[in-house]
């Protein structure tokens, strides 16, 4: 096993591998991490830590910072309600999968993966509902199938496929989730 050409592998497989404290740092699709992945990695851990350490660090790409930014919002969210809790651990899912640089790739911006309607009834104006609500809060239990630049497919739990457009008319009426006072601490909708 060549550690270089497992790295080539897992990274097409949209596995992220680091050394942070001398270990081996994985983040990615569980499905490209199964039982037998792991234990070849574990066989060439020595490999992979001498290579990895040997390599600069790769520069965080214009998405990579704009996920960060997102992510140390909605983890600066503190509330009690279970409906925000269930959106900000869905938000932050979302931006820790595969799913995420490729919508910051394709143009999906704040407002069309977490906004919510600017005024008093947020959740009731699905209209205004970014790309992550719905997968939150939505009645279908959707998944994320395919993100492109205009829409993005939505598998429902039945498996039915939704689509959700990247832009939709109210944008201008919208802001990101963890903006919404009502959605905070703050207030109730």
């Amino acid at each position: 096993m060549n550690a270089s050409a497992v790295l080539t592998r897992l990274k097409a497989a949209g596995v992220k591998v680091a050394v942070a404290d001398g270990q081996l740092k994985l983040k990615g699709p569980k499905a490209a991490l199964n039982e037998d992945v792991l234990a070849e990695l574990r066989a060439i851990k020595a490999e992979l830590i001498k290579l990895l350490s040997a390599t600069e660090p790769e520069p965080a790409t214009q998405a990579e910072d704009v996920i960060d930014e997102w992510r140390k919002a909605i983890r600066a969210v503190r509330s009690d309600r279970p409906d925000i809790m269930k959106l900000k651990a869905a938000s932050l899912r979302f931006l820790d999968g595969p799913d995420a640089i490729t919508a910051v790739d394709n143009g999906w911006d704040a407002i069309s993966l977490f906004g919510v309607h600017r005024g008093s009834a947020p959740k009731d104006r699905i209209d205004c509902w970014g790309l992550v609500l719905f997968t939150a809060w939505g009645v279908h239990g959707c998944t994320v199938e395919t993100i492109g630049q205009k829409v993005c497919a939505l598998r429902t739990r039945t498996g039915a496929v939704q689509t959700k457009p990247r832009v939709h008319p109210n944008a201008g009426q919208a802001i990101p989730w963890w903006q919404h006072p009502a959605l905070t601490d703050g207030g109730r909708p």
